[in-house]
Order: C-alpha cells, then sequence, then structure tokens
C-alpha cells in the first residue's frame, strides 16, 4: 500500500501531518502537499520527527534557559549550539490538558542535531516542567 505524508494545519508538531493513500482529487482540490507550508508559523523542522517524544534528562544554566547539556536514550551529549526558543502553545479549542512547549534546536559537540522541547513553565505553584527529544536532523 502506498502512502504518502499529508499537510494538516496544526502548530503542534505531531498533528501537523496526516498518512494516507494518494488520490488525484486530493491534488486537484489542494495542490501539491507542503505548499502552504510559507504561511505557517515556525522555524525549521526536524527531517525524522520520533513516533512520540521522549524524555531527556536535561541541565540548563537558567530555568527558563536552553539546554547546556541532555541526556537521551543513555548517551550524555554536550551542546555545543542553541537555537531557539520557539513557543508552541497548545491549540486552546482542543482543551487537552496540553502544555505550552518550547523548542530548542541543539548541536552536540559531534555534530549532532537535535529538536528538544520544555514541556510546561516555570510558574509559582505549577510542576517543574518536563524536556522531551522530539525529532533528530539529519
Amino acid at each position: 500500500a502506498v502512502r504518502i505524508a499529508l499537510p494538516v494545519r496544526s502548530h503542534i508538531p505531531e498533528r501537523a501531518m496526516a498518512m494516507a493513500a494518494p488520490s488525484l482529487a486530493y491534488f486537484a482540490e489542494n495542490g501539491v502537499p507542503g505548499a502552504w507550508e510559507d504561511d505557517m508559523p515556525g522555524g525549521a523542522r526536524p527531517s525524522f520527527l520520533l513516533a512520540a517524544p521522549e524524555p531527556a534528562e536535561v541541565i540548563a544554566l537558567i530555568p527558563d534557559g536552553p539546554p547546556r547539556q541532555f541526556r537521551w536514550r543513555g548517551v550524555l551529549h554536550q551542546v555545543r549550539v542553541t537555537q531557539g526558543p520557539e513557543r508552541i502553545t497548545p491549540e486552546w479549542w482542543r482543551r487537552t490538558g496540553e502544555l505550552t512547549r518550547d523548542y530548542f534546536m541543539v548541536e552536540d559537540t559531534d555534530g549532532r542535531r537535535f529538536w528538544l522541547f520544555r514541556a510546561g513553565l516555570y510558574e509559582p505553584d505549577a510542576p517543574t516542567p518536563g524536556w522531551y527529544v522530539h525529532g533528530v536532523f539529519a
């Protein structure tokens, strides 16, 4: 079975595409997949998005700051370069209880690039935000 990735208008990364059977009717109605990406907010996206964000242990110099090092899948990564944050807020109309995410593109000292996010904000009486790896850049 042939499947293609179709864009979905959502700023939540894991909801921004759907897999479907190719259809000439779709292309006639909507044009080429991804044609509207220029009008969507946000920066670069990783070439490999994980099926579900995976927890990471992160050390940042200040609570709201970018990661300086992180441990993911048992491997410690020292961060050399960071870009971000890109803030993605929950879709208010869904009322799912999701947390605000601050995404960072990071490159470790070996040149590997990752897409990490902090879920939640540092606020009084709020749980401590958690960190996750959501994708890997090729």
